[in-house]
């Protein structure tokens, strides 16, 4: 139950800093290769 509820928050935090990533366009090329 507990590595559960620790995979779906880390889940969660993955999906947040991927929209977080995905909206900021600077962050965006500094992570992408040329």
């Amino acid at each position: 139950l507990i590595e559960h509820f620790f995979m779906s928050q880390m889940k969660q935090v993955a999906v947040f800093h991927l929209s977080c990533i995905s909206r900021n366009p600077l962050m965006n090329m500094r992570l992408t290769p040329p």
